[in-house]
Protein backbone atom coordinates (compact mmCIF):
# COMPACT_ATOMS: atom_id res chain seq x y z
CA UNK A 1 0.00 0.00 0.00
CA UNK A 2 1.71 3.18 -1.17
CA UNK A 3 0.23 5.11 1.67
CA UNK A 4 2.03 2.96 4.16
CA UNK A 5 5.47 3.33 2.55
CA UNK A 6 7.91 5.41 4.62
CA UNK A 7 8.92 8.71 3.23
CA UNK A 8 12.39 9.35 1.84
CA UNK A 9 13.19 11.44 4.85
CA UNK A 10 12.18 8.62 7.17
CA UNK A 11 14.26 6.16 5.20
CA UNK A 12 17.31 8.44 5.31
CA UNK A 13 16.77 8.94 9.03
CA UNK A 14 16.87 5.21 9.66
CA UNK A 15 19.96 4.05 11.57
CA UNK A 16 20.99 1.37 9.09
CA UNK A 17 20.71 3.72 6.16
CA UNK A 18 22.57 6.39 8.02
CA UNK A 19 25.31 3.93 8.91
CA UNK A 20 25.55 2.85 5.26
CA UNK A 21 25.73 6.44 4.12
CA UNK A 22 28.44 7.16 6.69
CA UNK A 23 30.39 4.16 5.47
CA UNK A 24 30.00 5.18 1.85
CA UNK A 25 31.02 8.72 2.71
CA UNK A 26 34.01 7.38 4.61
CA UNK A 27 35.11 5.21 1.67
CA UNK A 28 34.76 8.20 -0.65
CA UNK A 29 36.78 10.30 1.76
CA UNK A 30 39.39 7.56 1.93
CA UNK A 31 39.48 7.35 -1.89
CA UNK A 32 39.80 11.11 -2.14
CA UNK A 33 42.52 11.07 0.49
CA UNK A 34 44.32 8.29 -1.41
CA UNK A 35 44.09 10.24 -4.64
CA UNK A 36 45.36 13.33 -2.87
CA UNK A 37 48.27 11.35 -1.40
CA UNK A 38 48.99 9.79 -4.80
CA UNK A 39 49.00 13.22 -6.44
CA UNK A 40 51.24 14.52 -3.70
CA UNK A 41 53.55 11.54 -4.15
CA UNK A 42 53.67 12.16 -7.87
CA UNK A 43 54.47 15.83 -7.24
CA UNK A 44 57.20 14.81 -4.79
CA UNK A 45 58.62 12.31 -7.29
CA UNK A 46 58.60 14.96 -10.00
CA UNK A 47 60.38 17.39 -7.70
CA UNK A 48 62.93 14.70 -6.77
CA UNK A 49 63.54 13.84 -10.42
CA UNK A 50 63.93 17.51 -11.26
CA UNK A 51 66.34 17.93 -8.36
CA UNK A 52 68.34 14.84 -9.35
CA UNK A 53 68.45 16.06 -12.95
CA UNK A 54 69.76 19.39 -11.73
CA UNK A 55 72.35 17.62 -9.57
CA UNK A 56 73.41 15.49 -12.54
CA UNK A 57 73.57 18.50 -14.83
CA UNK A 58 75.62 20.41 -12.29
CA UNK A 59 77.88 17.38 -11.78
CA UNK A 60 78.33 16.91 -15.54
CA UNK A 61 79.14 20.60 -15.94
CA UNK A 62 81.64 20.36 -13.12
CA UNK A 63 83.22 17.31 -14.72
CA UNK A 64 83.39 19.09 -18.06
CA UNK A 65 85.03 22.04 -16.39
CA UNK A 66 87.51 19.74 -14.67
CA UNK A 67 88.29 17.95 -17.95
CA UNK A 68 88.75 21.29 -19.69
CA UNK A 69 91.09 22.39 -16.92
CA UNK A 70 93.07 19.15 -17.23
CA UNK A 71 93.25 19.59 -21.01
CA UNK A 72 94.53 23.11 -20.54
CA UNK A 73 97.19 21.82 -18.13
CA UNK A 74 98.17 19.07 -20.57
CA UNK A 75 98.37 21.58 -23.40
CA UNK A 76 100.63 23.79 -21.32
CA UNK A 77 102.79 20.81 -20.37
CA UNK A 78 102.91 19.77 -24.02
CA UNK A 79 103.97 23.23 -25.11
CA UNK A 80 106.58 23.30 -22.36
CA UNK A 81 108.02 19.90 -23.23
CA UNK A 82 107.93 20.70 -26.96
CA UNK A 83 109.94 23.81 -26.23
CA UNK A 84 112.40 21.80 -24.10
CA UNK A 85 112.63 19.17 -26.84
CA UNK A 86 113.42 21.79 -29.46
CA UNK A 87 116.13 23.25 -27.24
CA UNK A 88 117.64 19.83 -26.53
CA UNK A 89 117.39 18.79 -30.18
CA UNK A 90 119.31 21.88 -31.22
CA UNK A 91 121.93 21.16 -28.55
CA UNK A 92 122.06 17.46 -29.54
CA UNK A 93 122.48 18.26 -33.22
CA UNK A 94 125.27 20.63 -32.40
CA UNK A 95 126.95 18.14 -30.06
CA UNK A 96 126.29 15.25 -32.46
CA UNK A 97 127.89 17.18 -35.31
CA UNK A 98 130.95 17.91 -33.18
CA UNK A 99 131.02 14.28 -31.99
CA UNK A 100 130.84 12.97 -35.56
CA UNK A 101 133.62 15.29 -36.66
CA UNK A 102 135.73 14.19 -33.70
CA UNK A 103 135.07 10.49 -34.45
CA UNK A 104 135.88 11.07 -38.11
CA UNK A 105 139.18 12.72 -37.20
CA UNK A 106 139.97 9.87 -34.79
CA UNK A 107 139.24 7.26 -37.47
CA UNK A 108 141.31 9.12 -40.04
CA UNK A 109 144.16 9.38 -37.56
CA UNK A 110 143.83 5.70 -36.64
CA UNK A 111 143.87 4.60 -40.30
CA UNK A 112 146.79 6.91 -40.98
CA UNK A 113 148.73 5.33 -38.12
CA UNK A 114 147.79 1.80 -39.25
CA UNK A 115 148.90 2.53 -42.83
CA UNK A 116 152.12 4.05 -41.51
CA UNK A 117 152.80 0.97 -39.35
CA UNK A 118 152.01 -1.33 -42.29
CA UNK A 119 154.39 0.62 -44.54
CA UNK A 120 157.14 0.52 -41.90
CA UNK A 121 156.59 -3.22 -41.38
CA UNK A 122 156.64 -3.81 -45.12
CA UNK A 123 159.89 -1.87 -45.49
CA UNK A 124 161.38 -3.83 -42.59
CA UNK A 125 160.40 -7.15 -44.18
CA UNK A 126 161.63 -6.07 -47.59
CA UNK A 127 164.96 -5.08 -46.01
CA UNK A 128 165.33 -8.63 -44.65
CA UNK A 129 164.60 -10.24 -48.05
CA UNK A 130 167.65 -11.38 -50.00
CA UNK A 131 168.79 -9.03 -52.77
CA UNK A 132 167.44 -9.71 -56.25
CA UNK A 133 168.85 -9.03 -59.64
CA UNK A 134 166.90 -7.65 -62.59
CA UNK A 135 166.49 -11.09 -64.13
CA UNK A 136 164.09 -12.00 -61.33
CA UNK A 137 161.52 -9.65 -62.87
CA UNK A 138 161.30 -12.11 -65.77
CA UNK A 139 159.92 -15.02 -63.78
CA UNK A 140 158.90 -18.26 -65.44
CA UNK A 141 155.28 -18.70 -66.42
CA UNK A 142 153.37 -21.79 -65.35
CA UNK A 143 152.53 -23.66 -62.12
CA UNK A 144 153.93 -22.47 -58.80
CA UNK A 145 154.99 -25.00 -56.19
CA UNK A 146 153.11 -24.14 -53.01
CA UNK A 147 154.45 -24.50 -49.50
CA UNK A 148 151.53 -24.36 -47.05
CA UNK A 149 151.93 -22.94 -43.55
CA UNK A 150 149.48 -24.84 -41.33
CA UNK A 151 149.31 -23.39 -37.77
CA UNK A 152 147.81 -26.53 -36.21
CA UNK A 153 148.13 -30.00 -37.73
CA UNK A 154 145.62 -31.33 -35.18
CA UNK A 155 142.97 -29.15 -36.85
CA UNK A 156 143.87 -29.52 -40.54
CA UNK A 157 145.28 -32.50 -42.40
CA UNK A 158 146.96 -32.28 -45.82
CA UNK A 159 146.71 -34.89 -48.54
CA UNK A 160 148.62 -33.69 -51.63
CA UNK A 161 146.66 -30.62 -52.79
CA UNK A 162 143.67 -31.35 -50.55
CA UNK A 163 143.30 -29.81 -47.09
CA UNK A 164 140.75 -31.30 -44.66
CA UNK A 165 139.48 -29.91 -41.35
CA UNK A 166 139.49 -32.71 -38.79
CA UNK A 167 136.17 -33.83 -37.36
CA UNK A 168 137.32 -33.73 -33.74
CA UNK A 169 137.07 -29.97 -33.13
CA UNK A 170 135.46 -26.73 -34.23
CA UNK A 171 138.57 -24.55 -34.12
CA UNK A 172 139.22 -22.27 -37.08
CA UNK A 173 142.43 -22.72 -39.02
CA UNK A 174 143.96 -20.38 -41.62
CA UNK A 175 146.42 -21.93 -44.07
CA UNK A 176 148.86 -19.49 -45.70
CA UNK A 177 150.65 -20.57 -48.86
CA UNK A 178 154.20 -19.70 -49.76
CA UNK A 179 155.86 -18.44 -51.90
CA UNK A 180 155.47 -14.71 -51.35
CA UNK A 181 153.95 -13.13 -54.46
CA UNK A 182 155.59 -9.86 -55.47
CA UNK A 183 155.95 -9.97 -59.27
CA UNK A 184 153.88 -10.77 -62.33
CA UNK A 185 150.31 -11.99 -62.72
CA UNK A 186 149.34 -14.96 -60.52
CA UNK A 187 146.09 -16.93 -60.53
CA UNK A 188 145.02 -18.90 -57.47
CA UNK A 189 141.93 -21.13 -57.56
CA UNK A 190 140.27 -22.42 -54.38
CA UNK A 191 137.17 -21.76 -52.22
CA UNK A 192 136.65 -19.39 -49.22
CA UNK A 193 139.96 -17.60 -49.28
CA UNK A 194 141.68 -14.24 -49.49
CA UNK A 195 145.06 -12.56 -49.64
CA UNK A 196 147.17 -11.35 -46.74
CA UNK A 197 150.02 -8.92 -46.36
CA UNK A 198 153.30 -10.82 -46.07
CA UNK A 199 153.65 -9.64 -42.44
CA UNK A 200 150.43 -11.41 -41.38
CA UNK A 201 150.84 -14.27 -38.91
CA UNK A 202 147.84 -16.53 -38.21
CA UNK A 203 147.85 -18.08 -34.74
CA UNK A 204 146.34 -21.54 -34.12
CA UNK A 205 142.62 -21.78 -33.35
CA UNK A 206 141.90 -18.15 -34.22
CA UNK A 207 139.89 -16.51 -36.97
CA UNK A 208 141.76 -14.72 -39.71
CA UNK A 209 140.76 -11.21 -38.57
CA UNK A 210 141.97 -11.63 -34.96
CA UNK A 211 145.21 -10.28 -33.43
CA UNK A 212 145.03 -7.08 -35.49
CA UNK A 213 145.12 -8.99 -38.80
CA UNK A 214 141.88 -7.35 -39.98
CA UNK A 215 143.95 -4.45 -41.42
CA UNK A 216 146.29 -6.82 -43.28
CA UNK A 217 143.87 -9.11 -45.12
CA UNK A 218 141.02 -9.07 -47.58
CA UNK A 219 138.53 -11.97 -47.60
CA UNK A 220 136.14 -13.29 -50.23
CA UNK A 221 133.47 -15.21 -48.31
CA UNK A 222 131.21 -17.93 -49.79
CA UNK A 223 128.02 -15.85 -49.47
CA UNK A 224 129.56 -13.07 -51.60
CA UNK A 225 131.00 -10.18 -49.55
CA UNK A 226 134.54 -8.83 -49.50
CA UNK A 227 135.83 -8.10 -45.99
CA UNK A 228 138.62 -5.64 -45.18
CA UNK A 229 139.30 -3.71 -41.95
CA UNK A 230 135.76 -3.14 -40.56
CA UNK A 231 133.96 -3.11 -43.92
CA UNK A 232 131.74 -5.81 -45.40
CA UNK A 233 131.05 -4.97 -49.05
CA UNK A 234 128.61 -6.93 -51.20
CA UNK A 235 128.47 -6.95 -54.96
CA UNK A 236 130.23 -10.12 -56.05
CA UNK A 237 128.20 -13.31 -56.40
CA UNK A 238 128.17 -16.07 -53.81
CA UNK A 239 129.75 -19.45 -54.51
CA UNK A 240 128.88 -22.96 -53.40
CA UNK A 241 130.44 -26.42 -53.14
CA UNK A 242 132.04 -27.74 -56.33
CA UNK A 243 132.26 -24.27 -57.87
CA UNK A 244 135.62 -23.08 -59.17
CA UNK A 245 136.66 -19.82 -57.57
CA UNK A 246 139.81 -17.85 -58.36
CA UNK A 247 141.81 -14.89 -57.12
CA UNK A 248 144.09 -13.19 -59.59
CA UNK A 249 146.71 -10.63 -58.56
CA UNK A 250 148.61 -8.37 -60.93
CA UNK A 251 151.76 -7.29 -59.11
CA UNK A 252 153.26 -5.68 -62.21
CA UNK A 253 150.50 -3.15 -62.82
CA UNK A 254 150.37 0.30 -61.26
CA UNK A 255 148.46 0.18 -59.02
CA UNK A 256 148.67 -3.50 -58.09
CA UNK A 257 145.25 -5.19 -58.40
CA UNK A 258 143.23 -8.15 -57.16
CA UNK A 259 140.32 -9.57 -59.20
CA UNK A 260 137.84 -12.33 -58.37
CA UNK A 261 136.35 -15.05 -60.60
CA UNK A 262 133.58 -17.63 -60.05
CA UNK A 263 133.45 -20.42 -62.64
CA UNK A 264 135.75 -18.22 -64.75
CA UNK A 265 133.24 -15.34 -64.66
CA UNK A 266 134.86 -12.06 -63.64
CA UNK A 267 133.21 -10.39 -60.64
CA UNK A 268 132.37 -6.65 -60.60
CA UNK A 269 134.12 -5.65 -57.34
CA UNK A 270 137.93 -5.69 -57.33
CA UNK A 271 140.73 -4.32 -55.12
CA UNK A 272 143.53 -1.91 -56.05
CA UNK A 273 146.73 -0.77 -54.30
CA UNK A 274 147.30 -4.15 -52.65
CA UNK A 275 150.61 -4.56 -50.73
CA UNK A 276 153.77 -5.19 -52.77
CA UNK A 277 154.31 -8.61 -51.13
CA UNK A 278 151.38 -10.90 -50.40
CA UNK A 279 150.49 -14.51 -49.71
CA UNK A 280 147.27 -16.36 -50.49
CA UNK A 281 145.47 -17.98 -47.56
CA UNK A 282 142.45 -20.21 -46.94
CA UNK A 283 140.27 -20.45 -43.84
CA UNK A 284 138.61 -23.65 -42.63
CA UNK A 285 136.15 -23.60 -39.72
CA UNK A 286 133.70 -26.49 -39.82
CA UNK A 287 134.62 -30.13 -39.07
CA UNK A 288 135.37 -32.18 -42.23
CA UNK A 289 135.27 -29.03 -44.36
CA UNK A 290 137.87 -29.27 -47.12
CA UNK A 291 139.28 -27.63 -50.23
CA UNK A 292 141.49 -28.67 -53.09
CA UNK A 293 144.08 -26.38 -54.62
CA UNK A 294 143.30 -26.75 -58.32
CA UNK A 295 145.51 -24.03 -59.79
CA UNK A 296 148.38 -21.89 -58.57
CA UNK A 297 150.40 -20.49 -61.43
CA UNK A 298 152.00 -17.46 -62.99
CA UNK A 299 150.31 -16.39 -66.22
CA UNK A 300 151.27 -14.13 -69.12
CA UNK A 301 148.68 -11.40 -68.56
CA UNK A 302 145.64 -10.58 -66.46
CA UNK A 303 142.34 -12.28 -67.31
CA UNK A 304 140.37 -9.28 -66.04
CA UNK A 305 138.63 -7.38 -68.82
CA UNK A 306 136.08 -5.41 -66.86
CA UNK A 307 132.37 -6.17 -66.56
CA UNK A 308 129.23 -4.08 -66.36
CA UNK A 309 128.93 -2.27 -63.04
CA UNK A 310 132.60 -2.74 -62.14
CA UNK A 311 133.79 -1.13 -58.93
CA UNK A 312 137.33 -0.75 -57.58
CA UNK A 313 138.02 -0.57 -53.84
CA UNK A 314 141.34 0.68 -52.49
CA UNK A 315 143.31 -1.41 -50.01
CA UNK A 316 143.83 0.22 -46.60
CA UNK A 317 140.60 2.20 -46.48
CA UNK A 318 137.51 1.59 -44.33
CA UNK A 319 135.39 1.56 -47.45
CA UNK A 320 131.90 2.43 -46.22
CA UNK A 321 133.08 5.26 -43.93
CA UNK A 322 135.97 6.86 -45.77
CA UNK A 323 135.39 10.05 -47.75
CA UNK A 324 137.50 8.56 -50.56
CA UNK A 325 134.39 6.69 -51.76
CA UNK A 326 131.07 8.06 -52.94
CA UNK A 327 127.76 7.05 -51.35
CA UNK A 328 126.62 4.97 -54.32
CA UNK A 329 129.04 2.20 -53.54
CA UNK A 330 127.89 1.96 -49.95
CA UNK A 331 124.21 2.03 -50.94
CA UNK A 332 124.65 -0.73 -53.50
CA UNK A 333 126.98 -3.08 -51.65
CA UNK A 334 127.04 -2.35 -47.93
CA UNK A 335 124.84 -4.66 -45.86
CA UNK A 336 125.06 -4.47 -42.07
Amino acid sequence: NPSRRPSAKAILAHDMVRMYLRQHEGRRNIDDSGRIQQLQQEKDDEKRRAYEQKIRADSAEQRIQLVEQELMKLKKYQEYFSWKLRIRTRKYKHCSKEHKQLNKKKKERKLELMNKKMTEKQLEIEARLPPRNEDEDLQELGPITSDPIIPDYLTVEKNENKFIHTKNNNFPCNITLNPIISKGVVRFEIISFGIADVSTVFEPNKFSNEDGNYTKIVLYLPYGPLVHINATIHGNCKFEDKQLVALEVNMSSNPRTLHFFVDNQEQPVSISDIPPNIRFFIGLVNPEQSFTLTRFERIQSSSARGVEGSRVLKWGYEWENDKYYDGNLCMQFLII
